[in-house]
């Protein structure tokens, strides 16, 4: 291979290297705007009372279909303007605070006060 090769094939190098790290530059600005964008969204979320479905499904963390069913059955507090929906922040933190599970030790505890209390109340027998 000839010197003139030789620079054709580093000048060729050169380009695909240059072409790839601008093309990567470019999907890092992207990707950095959308992370912008959505941390804009997640903030001006925190301080907004009225949500739109969209803001709600964000701020819920679930899908706008399963909110959609949720206010098709009337389970969660909503308002309609037309065929628009919207959501107050706070009734929606709370919604979502009232749907809470107890712990096996919170049911283990009920079970025990509910037999103390049913015993201490039940007649006894009085066996011969």
């Amino acid at each position: 291979m000839d010197i003139n090769e030789q620079k054709m094939i580093v000048e060729q190098t050169t380009a695909n290297v240059s072409k790839a790290i601008n093309e990567l530059i470019a999907k890092v600005a992207a990707e950095r705007s959308g992370i912008v964008n959505e941390i804009t969204t997640n903030i001006t979320n925190l301080y907004k009372e009225v949500l739109t479905t969209d803001e709600a499904a964000r701020y819920m963390g679930v899908s706008k279909s399963n909110l959609y069913k949720l206010t098709m059955t009337k389970q969660i507090p909503h308002y309609k303007t037309g065929k628009l929906c919207y959501f107050n922040r706070q009734e929606l933190e709370r919604w979502l605070q009232s749907n809470r599970i107890a712990t096996g030790e919170e049911l283990s505890q009920k079970a025990q006060s509910y037999i103390l209390h049913k015993n201490k109340y039940q007649p006894t027998s009085n066996k011969l």
